[in-house]
């Protein structure tokens, strides 16, 4: 595990003093802990797919077909060899589709700011308060 990520986790302050903690407490922080590294691993994996998949496609996908399996790495159902061989391949598909990627080098601005208004104007008109 990474030296600082250990720092971090054990910064929080549910862990100051383990020693006092009792068996069963130790047993709760352990599944607490594993529970959100879970958590954050699905995250990992359905962000760095929506990464290939955006700038292979230009298409965000919100909504997964992978989902069953990205519960089940929440689950713990994954190894944690299979997390990292899953994000490091995913990071060098990552790679390969940003060389590749129909995508512009940069953004257009103006395009963005004025799809942006457009979305807010509606959202006022709907909810009254554009009066």
């Amino acid at each position: 595990m990474n030296v600082t990520y250990q720092k971090w986790m054990f910064k929080d302050p549910r862990q100051e003093d383990l020693k006092t903690l009792t068996n069963e407490e130790l047993v709760k922080l352990r599944a607490y802990i594993i529970n959100k590294q879970n958590k954050h691993a699905a995250h990992l994996v359905r962000l760095l797919r929506m990464c290939v998949e955006f700038l292979s496609t230009g298409q965000l996908n919100v909504f997964r077909e992978d989902a069953s399996e990205l519960k089940d790495i929440k689950q713990g159902k994954w190894s944690l060899e299979k997390i990292k061989k899953e994000a490091e391949d995913l990071f060098a598909l990552s790679r390969e589709a940003l060389v590749k990627s129909p995508l512009p080098p940069h953004p257009d601005k103006a395009k963005a700011e004025s799809l942006l208004l457009k979305i807010i104007k509606a959202e006022l008109e709907l909810t009254g308060e554009n009066q």
